[in-house]
């Protein structure tokens, strides 16, 4: 059994273009040499001179309509002929599923989606606007403390790819980036501004070919940062010259703070940034601490444009 002709039937070829899609629609004529073919045998038909147009082949003249579907079945004319309906689809080059249009068959060939969002947290408020701490009129912090929601900016990347390495990609989880990056048309975060929170991995097969859906979850906050007011009940000594309060090889006990009238304060006592009591009208001193590993994101390969 073999095919002895394979021919497009010109008179039935057709086109329809809506909102969202833009299709062709050709009908080949497969003629075996018996009647054992198959539909299946049918989708592929060579005679030698002409083939029936191949699983995302492009349609002559237009590369981006490309083969979505075939469907073959026999024809009532004859047990030995097979009539294969070839669909063409205008293949959307602009964006991921969510847009209008065919997916490129091969999902190698597809772009990523992007999905901008925001993250809502509530949080403890250690300062106000102008950066002044937020406590009561007699300096104590607020019991419960005040809080406030915050909605920051998140954004969900999925691509695909032909290899996956999860040593290469866990590590960045948690982690900020260490330079200024564009990531999904957001241009010039500043460094340390994006945390990568979540990384997900699939391995998938899909239209013969096998490949891996990565998707990552970054947060766009500005800062990571953590601040956290400086006061305490100690204060650091003034070195061994301080009576009492030298231990020897280097090491100081750190002494009380007290009140001018030597009572020990009720409150803890705002610090100076230099582990001493802060002076009478000073700007409140807040301390700043990199708890996020700053890392170069570049082998995330996340997308700069929407």
């Amino acid at each position: 059994m073999s095919v002895i002709e394979v021919r497009e039937h010109y008179m039935s070829r057709s086109a329809s273009k809506s909102k969202d899609t833009d299709k062709s629609v050709r009908l080949w004529k497969v003629l075996f040499d018996d009647n054992t073919g198959t539909p299946e045998l049918a989708l592929v038909g060579n005679d030698g001179n002409r083939t029936v147009p191949a699983y995302g082949a492009a349609l002559p003249g237009n590369p981006n309509k490309l083969v979505t579907n075939l469907d073959a079945k026999p024809s009532r004319d004859s047990r030995r002929l097979f009539l294969v309906t070839v669909t063409y689809e205008t293949i959307n080059t602009e964006s991921g599923s969510g847009g209008g249009g065919a997916q490129a068959p091969d999902p190698l060939n597809r772009p990523p989606d992007i999905a901008w969002g925001s993250n809502t947290y509530e949080r403890v408020l250690e300062k106000d606007i102008n950066g002044n701490p937020i406590v009561n009129s007699a300096g104590d912090p607020f019991d419960p403390p005040l809080t406030q929601r915050l909605n920051v900016p998140a954004v969900e990347i999925s691509y695909n790819q032909a290899g996956y390495n999860p040593d290469t990609y866990q590590p960045f989880v948690d982690s900020v980036n260490n330079a200024i990056i564009t990531i999904a048309g957001m241009d010039d975060i500043d460094a340390k501004g994006a945390m990568l929170e979540k990384h997900r991995h699939r391995k998938l097969f899909e239209n013969g070919t096998a490949y891996h859906r990565l998707t990552f979850n970054v947060e766009v906050a500005g800062s990571y940062l953590r601040e956290v007011l400086d006061r305490g009940w100690h204060r650091l000594p003034d070195g061994a010259a301080e009576e009492g309060h030298y231990l020897g090889n280097g090491v100081f006990q750190k002494p009380e703070i007290m009140n001018a009238d030597g009572v020990k304060p009720n409150a803890p006592v705002l610090l100076n940034g230099a582990g001493q009591p802060l002076a009478n009208g000073a700007a409140p001193v807040f301390r700043s601490f990199e708890t996020r590993d700053a890392l170069d994101w570049e082998p995330l390969s996340l997308p700069t444009t929407v």
